[in-house]
């Protein structure tokens, strides 16, 4: 069995409030993005925003499959697969991070491998999976965590001027240093500003 781990981007696409929250207080399977956490994503979805919808459209042809951990799992499962707010549903394949060992499964259209050694394996698993495009990453705590590990390459981050006052933070402290970013592009539509980074490795600093 070819084990081989194909070089593709890790990616994490993610909307954030201003002061760094990607979901309200009290997320939960039937409150997926938290008390008023809704307001985040309206620059995608509403459709009143052409440039705002070309940019989803391209971020999601882009990615080929997705890595996310179990509280994001909680409250985007479905029985009828993971859905968005306009209905359509996500087939790209998912690898979730947990800590019980769980079968394989296929929810509608969208099949969860779940990794129980972390996200390097998450990571792996994911590229291989992925057709060659990208891997994109989803929740704060995966999404620290592939920084921490020198797994992620680019970092999408939409501002949406709103702030939450409370909520999933992007971001925590941490250890280990900071992290370098290379701004690649930055854009503003109606509904956000759009900021692309490179992740700097540690062996490129001087």
């Amino acid at each position: 069995m070819n084990t081989e781990v194909p070089t593709v981007q890790v990616i994490a696409d993610v909307t954030v409030s201003l002061d760094g929250y990607i979901a309200g207080r009290n997320d939960g399977p039937d409150n997926g993005l938290g008390d008023g956490g809704s307001v985040l994503h309206e620059w995608m979805w509403k459709g009143s925003d052409p440039e705002g919808a070309s940019l989803v459209r391209t971020a999601m042809e882009r990615v080929g499959a997705v890595g996310m951990g179990n509280r994001t799992f909680r409250n985007i499962d479905n029985p009828k697969g993971w859905r968005a707010p306009d209905g359509s549903t996500f087939r790209t394949p998912v690898f979730v991070v947990r800590h019980a060992a769980t079968p394989p499964v296929t929810k509608g259209e969208t099949p969860f491998t779940f990794v129980t050694a972390g996200i390097e394996a998450a990571v792996a698993g994911a590229r291989r999976a992925s057709a060659g495009k990208a891997v994109s990453l989803m929740g704060g705590t995966v999404i620290r965590q592939a920084l921490a590990a020198g797994l992620l390459d680019e970092l999408c981050v939409h501002v949406v001027s709103v702030l939450l006052g409370g909520g999933v933070a992007l971001f925590s402290v941490r250890s280990g240093g900071p992290i370098r970013l290379e701004r690649l592009r930055s854009s503003d539509t109606h509904g956000a500003t759009h900021l692309w980074y490179r992740v700097v490795r540690k062996e490129e600093h001087t």
